[in-house]
This record gives structure tokens, C-alpha cells and sequence, in this order.
């Protein structure tokens, strides 16, 4: 790697590291594009990359957070230890797709993640709502 790539690639790894501690989510919907288009990797290498490097954003925040009493560990390790087995699937299943069907069922799934907050938060999605001070 050149140095203006490793420069690149931490300015990502920030943006990434950023949404995850703010938000608590975005990180994989950051992070594949990102691989994939910014960064050239191949599908199947940013999804197993996006695995490490989400894990390793959420882990810190979630220490951080767990530090502060803001979170419920008992919920979150039971939670975690059940999505072990679904990653495990979803990895197998990740290298018996092209790359393009894989870009493709992400793109649906963003796609319907965002109905879902749209429907559940409507005034969000008809724009800007004004404060009374």
C-alpha cells in the first residue's frame, strides 16, 4: 500500500469509528462501500475485513459505554453470543454468492432498514421540524 492509501484508509477507519461510537450502527453500511469502491477490494474480502473492523470499533465503544453504566451486558453477550452463529452462516454463505449478488441482497437490506425507521419515525421523514424556544 501506497502512503496516500494508508492515509485513506485511517480517514475512513475514522468516519467508520465515528458513526459507530455517535450512533451505535453503520458501521457495515459504511465500511463495504467504502472497501469496494474507495478502497478496490474484491466483495467477499471487504465482507470479511468490514467483520474485523466493525468488531473491532464496537468492542471499544462498547467498553467505553459499559464504563459509563449506558449499557446492559447481560443482554448484549447473550444477544452477541446468538448472532455467533448467524455470522458464521453468513460467512459460509458469502463465498457461495457472486460478488455482485452479495453488493445487490446489501443494497435490498439497506433499502428496507431504511423503510423501517421511516415508517417507525414519520416526522422524520417529512422533513424538518420546528422548535419553540
Amino acid at each position: 500500500m501506497s502512503p496516500a492509501e494508508i492515509v485513506e484508509g485511517l480517514a475512513f477507519g475514522a468516519l467508520i469509528g465515528l458513526a459507530l461510537g455517535s450512533l451505535g450502527a453503520g458501521g457495515s453500511i459504511l465500511t463495504i462501500p467504502i472497501l469496494v469502491y474507495a478502497m478496490g477490494a474484491p466483495v467477499q474480502t471487504a465482507t470479511g475485513t468490514s467483520l474485523a473492523i466493525v468488531g473491532l470499533n464496537a468492542f471499544a465503544g462498547a467498553l467505553m459505554q459499559l464504563r459509563r453504566r449506558r449499557a446492559m451486558p447481560r443482554i448484549g453477550l447473550g444477544v452477541g453470543a446468538s448472532g455467533l452463529a448467524g455470522a458464521l452462516g453468513g460467512a459460509w454463505l458469502n463465498h457461495q454468492v457472486r460478488g455482485e449478488v452479495t453488493l445487490i441482497l446489501f443494497a435490498c437490506l439497506m433499502v428496507l432498514v431504511a423503510l423501517g425507521l421511516l415508517r417507525r419515525y414519520p416526522a422524520v421523514a417529512m422533513g424538518p421540524v420546528s422548535v419553540d424556544q
